[in-house]
């Protein structure tokens, strides 16, 4: 069996395109605010990526950026103010956080009607009941690709392994859209139980470099890789074995150029959703 690679990379450039080509049918520029805190050389890089991709939409884009020595208050007043701004329509705080920050609470700040990452408890609240306000943009990265695979998905099972709960669940959910039925596991319970290894879809996201092996699978199986882990000689691979899973998966997305160009595709897509959401509640 030949694995055949998605490639996330190329879908994503198609919905940008897309995306560029519905800018001027908006009734307002989309506008984005990015909230950077500290010095994760990684979480530069991805803000820097959404600068650039914002810069080639021609849309608006600001970055925020604190130290670790600035305070919760200095950035709970920074949500403040831009939760106010009739010209920013999607909020964004970048992760992980410094230590000496409370996720949740920042996270809580942002007013649910601008959160672009549906991180935001309501948000997720929503989408559980059936009824999302966003669907965060990992989740639709993760569906874009399954549908990439044009392999029939529906009655397909899938395992998300992951450290969260909360990201499973939230995941699941998508899956339902899909007709898919998934469960979720930690890397220690998908070791020990042959059910979950024999699902036809593994989604995976626990940040450990290469960890899923061929015989941690069925032969056959469609393999989204939303790990992402920088190895001793400065390259970046998934949580999956992308070499050693060659002629056992049959899709398999790659990383880097998978799941991470997509969700930033999917991340404006949002922002799009939000500004004209905007426009209609005001």
């Amino acid at each position: 069996m030949k694995t055949i690679i998605l490639n996330g990379k190329q879908l994503s450039e198609e919905i940008l395109d897309n995306l560029y080509s519905q800018k001027d049918s908006l009734p307002v520029t989309p506008g984005l605010a990015v909230i950077l805190v500290g010095e994760d050389q990684a979480s530069k890089v991805y803000v820097k990526i959404k600068e650039k991709t914002a810069r080639q939409l021609k849309i608006n884009s600001h970055t925020y950026i604190f130290d670790n020595k600035d305070s919760e208050e200095d950035i709970l007043s920074a949500i403040d103010f831009l939760n106010k701004d009739d010209e920013v329509h999607g909020i964004l705080v970048q992760l992980p956080l410094p230590a000496h920050l409370n996720k949740e609470k920042i996270i809580n700040a942002i007013d649910p009607k601008k959160d672009v990452d549906g991180f935001h408890p309501t948000n997720h609240q929503l989408l559980m009941t059936g009824k999302p306000y966003l669907v965060p943009g990992l989740n639709l990265a993760i569906m874009e690709l399954l549908t990439a695979s044009e392999k029939p998905l529906a009655g397909k099972t899938a395992c998300v392994i992951c450290n969260s709960p909360i990201f499973g669940e939230s995941v699941n959910k998508s899956l339902e859209d899909l007709k898919i039925s998934g469960k979720t596991c930690s890397a220690e319970q998908y070791q020990l139980d042959k059910n979950l290894q024999n699902s036809d879809i593994i989604i995976i996201a626990i940040g450990q470099a290469n960890w899923l092996k061929a015989d941690m699978i069925k032969t056959g199986a469609i393999i989204i890789d939303v790990g992402i882990n920088k190895l001793a000689d400065g390259s970046v691979v998934g949580d999956a074995d992308a070499q050693d899973l060659q002629g056992k998966a049959a899709y398999l997305s790659p990383v880097p150029g998978g799941v991470g160009p997509l969700t930033v595709a999917m991340l404006m897509e949002n922002l799009y959703t939000l500004t004209i959401k905007s426009q209609v509640n005001s």
